[in-house]
């Protein structure tokens, strides 16, 4: 009975967590790329005539960013939940050898892409940021659960 109660209790975490992980996702990339913070860098860096997009193009890259996050936010919550059972190595500089294992690989594409080593920059500082947020977010699902769990 507690057993089931447990894992009822944990699906439903993962998913909370999860959901939110994604929000946190969108509302950083919203923010970073917004006009008060770098939207306007990110505009004249990029070349991209936005008045030349129509909405079917941009609803189907809604919906990759969206398939992308919800991947990202699974991977991270698993890889969060592995080091704080392995506890083999300290959990944040894991995590910062992740993100920027993910920022050194995403410079193979500015290298091929011909883009602005500042646009690259600005791109990866973005992830970088999103990638901390998200395992803090994991790390505090965690151990909200399973002080719930342990001392109910």
């Amino acid at each position: 009975m507690l057993k089931e109660k447990l894992q009822r209790m944990s699906m439903l975490y993962m998913i909370i967590t999860i959901a939110v992980m994604v929000c946190i996702q969108f509302i950083i990339g919203f923010l970073w790329y917004s006009k008060f913070l770098f939207g306007k860098l990110f505009m004249s860096l990029s070349n991209i005539d936005f008045t030349k997009i129509d909405n079917k193009s941009l609803n189907a890259s809604y919906a990759k960013a969206l398939i992308s996050a919800i991947l990202k936010a699974v991977i991270i919550y698993t890889m969060a939940g592995g080091m704080l059972i392995l506890q083999n190595m300290p959990s944040f500089i894991f995590v910062l050898l992740i993100a920027f294992l993910v920022i050194f690989e995403s410079f193979d594409d500015h290298i091929w892409s011909g883009k602005s080593f500042k646009l690259y920059l600005l791109n990866a500082c973005q992830t970088f940021i999103t990638i901390i947020a998200c395992f803090l977010i994991a790390f505090l699902s965690y151990s909200m659960f399973f002080s719930y769990a342990l001392f109910p």
